[in-house]
Formats: structure tokens, sequence, C-alpha cells
């Protein structure tokens, strides 16, 4: 364990004392300016053919809605023709999206999932 712990002071050691290099290049296009991840709203949008019974089943599963919610969620894409499930950092919505897809897929059921970035930007601070 020191090891490590030794290899890390080491290399950023050599990071501090490098010539011209801007920390600025190296920020992460995930972070959004106040130091905390961007977010990404996934959204589910309906296809005339999905059922609504398997829409709520879907958003309790992956969503982890209460029935109430899923139906509300539900009868929000019947009406609207989208609906947003819930808010994720990058990584967690676009495994979010692959897995609400091959799901419907498996279940034969036509629906799109999307992730856009969130209008919050950012996670609030607790």
């Amino acid at each position: 364990m020191e090891h490590t712990e030794e290899k890390f002071e080491n290399y950023f050691h050599f990071l501090s004392t490098r010539k011209n290099w801007d920390i600025s290049k190296t920020k992460d296009a995930r972070v959004h300016s106040n130091g905390y991840p961007q977010m990404y709203a996934v959204c589910i949008m309906k296809n005339n053919e999905a059922s609504n019974d398997f829409l709520v089943a879907l958003i309790k599963k992956f969503f982890h809605k209460s029935t109430s919610q899923a139906v509300k969620i539900a009868m929000e894409i019947n009406k609207e023709g989208r609906a947003l499930c819930e808010v994720y950092t990058r990584d967690a919505a676009e495994t979010k999206v692959m897995h609400v897809l091959e799901f419907a897929q498996g279940q034969q059921q036509e629906i799109k999932c999307i992730m856009q970035k969130s209008e919050s930007n950012a996670v609030k601070k607790p």
C-alpha cells in the first residue's frame, strides 16, 4: 500500500513541476463549471405499439419508481409522447439507456429511450 501511495505522490510531484502545464486543458468535459458532474436526463418516448402495462413495469424495474409514480410517468408518455424518468451522471445515463433498450427489445416492445443534458446542468449541493 505504501508503495502505491509513493507512486502517486511522485506522479503528482512530476506533474506539478512540468513547465507550461496548463491544468485547464485537462479538465474533463463531463464536469460542470461548479465542479459537480454534468447530469443527463433519461427520457422514454413511446411508440404506439408499446402497452401501458409494459411501460409501468419497465419504469418500476429500471427507475425504481413506485406503482403510482410509474403510472404517472406512463400517462405523461401517452399524453406528451415522452417523459423524464430520472437524472444521472453521463456514464450512468448511458448504461441505463442501454439496459432499457435491451430489455424492451427482449420483450419485443418498441420504445425509444434517450439521454440528454439536464437543464439543471449539475448536482446540487446537499
